[in-house]
């Protein structure tokens, strides 16, 4: 990071470029399944599979940010800390963005609301001092 950039003002570029990607995500399923512009039916995938692989994998990401926290919390090195809040602010966009595609997929927004419930989580637990 460059020396004569504050380090708030990179996390907050960060993290509003995180947060826009998967708003503007989300806008563009519910568009599409508003305007009956939907991919077609994926009748030969079975989704209440992918469904529950999808919440074990939100559930496996909150339990990775509490570890990451509780490592941002120990580590004294600025840069070191600004790496863990940026992996832990990437892995809660990681749940937005696969309820997104699942949305995008289904028509069924549930996945997104964890996803974004995971996401904001993150965004709000992690790093937040560093924005001060």
């Amino acid at each position: 990071m460059p020396a004569h950039i504050p380090r708030s003002a990179v996390l907050r570029i960060v993290r509003f470029a995180l947060l826009a990607s998967v708003l503007i995500l989300g806008v563009a399923a519910l568009l599409v399944h508003r305007t009956g512009a939907a991919p077609a039916t994926l009748a030969s995938i079975d989704f209440g599979l992918i469904r529950l692989i999808f919440v074990a994998i939100f559930s496996m990401i909150a339990l990775l940010l509490i570890v990451l926290r509780s490592a941002h919390g120990r580590v004294s090195d600025d840069q070191r800390r600004t790496n863990l809040v940026i992996m832990a602010w990437a892995l809660g966009e990681s749940a937005a963005i696969m309820g997104g595609v699942y949305w995008f997929l289904t028509g069924r927004a549930g996945l997104y609301g964890a996803g974004l419930a995971v996401f904001l989580l993150s965004l709000l637990t992690i790093g937040v001092r560093e924005q001060a």
